[in-house]
């Protein structure tokens, strides 16, 4: 693993548990967080007061509002994301259909594999392992050799 300096990743989640949680689950493994913003406005300011974010974990659903427009302004960017939510594939915009969809609960293997592009990386990308922990649940899936494969293809 790199060093917690090369990587800050803007967590976009409205649960305070989820997001202390997982805050401290990304910070043990050298990532550093920004936030976590609990709200659509919260995450906008962060994204435009920081300049060293590498990749951000967006929540869909913040207390009723879509987290939609911070994807589309992390794309304008050109900043990696991914969706870490109880969402359905089918219930996040065509746009977004090339963009990695990690189901909650999300283990901590999964979620790191998903970042390991954007790790270290200046406005890196994080790759698409779209099919990791989506539509049909089963053992192997969310496994960390699971998504090792799918980063591979």
């Amino acid at each position: 693993m790199n060093g917690p300096a090369n990587k800050r990743i803007l967590l976009v989640e409205d649960d305070y548990y989820e997001a202390s949680e997982l805050t401290a689950r990304l910070e043990a493994n050298g990532v550093e967080v920004a936030g976590p913003a609990p709200t659509v406005d919260q995450a906008l300011k962060l994204i435009r007061a920081e300049k060293s974010l590498t990749g951000a974990i967006l929540n869909i659903n913040l207390g009723g509002e879509t987290v939609f427009p911070v994807a589309d302004e992390l794309e304008k960017l050109g900043l990696p994301f991914i969706f870490a939510t109880g969402y359905e594939r089918d219930d996040i915009p065509f746009r977004y259909a090339d963009k990695t969809l990690l189901r909650k609960p999300v283990d901590d293997e999964a979620i790191l594999a998903a970042l390991e592009p954007a790790r270290g990386a200046d406005r890196g990308t994080i790759a698409d392992a779209s099919s990791i922990n989506t539509q049909a649940p089963g053992p192997a899936r969310g496994s960390l050799h699971h998504i090792h494969t799918c980063l591979r293809q």
